[in-house]
């Protein structure tokens, strides 16, 4: 049954990839990385007992599989410098508006800090 179920090209196995990817996303971004993990092993499972031969497939094309490995290394890394980006990003503005707040709780106009408030360095560090 699960031969039919999950032949590659019906709407099942497209569902199932797909849900499988949206599940990565949000374990992903919630940091749960046991749980992605787990969900692909669990993909991986069914679709090696519906008949499609992942492991026999791996084991014939090792190639495909290390091109495989290096575009996931190659992605990765690329989300990662745009998640770095946007984090930054987002802390800058934040930074700005409790600068903002702060400059308007002192009666200050302007977005420089006063001399008064700055923190003096020690000549001996």
């Amino acid at each position: 049954m699960l031969e039919t179920m999950f032949a590659f090209g019906t709407v099942a196995f497209w569902l199932l990839i797909a849900a499988e990817i949206i599940l990565l996303l949000c374990w992903i971004e919630y940091e749960c990385a046991g749980w992605a993990t787990g969900s692909i092993l669990a993909v991986l499972g069914l679709l090696q007992l519906s008949g499609h031969g992942i492991y026999q497939y791996s084991v014939a094309n090792p190639a495909v599989i290390l091109y495989g490995f290096l575009a996931y290394f190659v992605v990765g890394t690329i989300w990662s410098i745009c998640r770095w980006y946007f984090f930054v990003k987002r802390q800058r503005s934040l930074y700005d508006e409790f600068k903002a707040e702060f400059l308007r709780s002192i009666n200050v106009t302007g977005d420089k800090i006063p001399d008064d408030f700055n923190i003096p360095v020690r000549k001996d560090q």
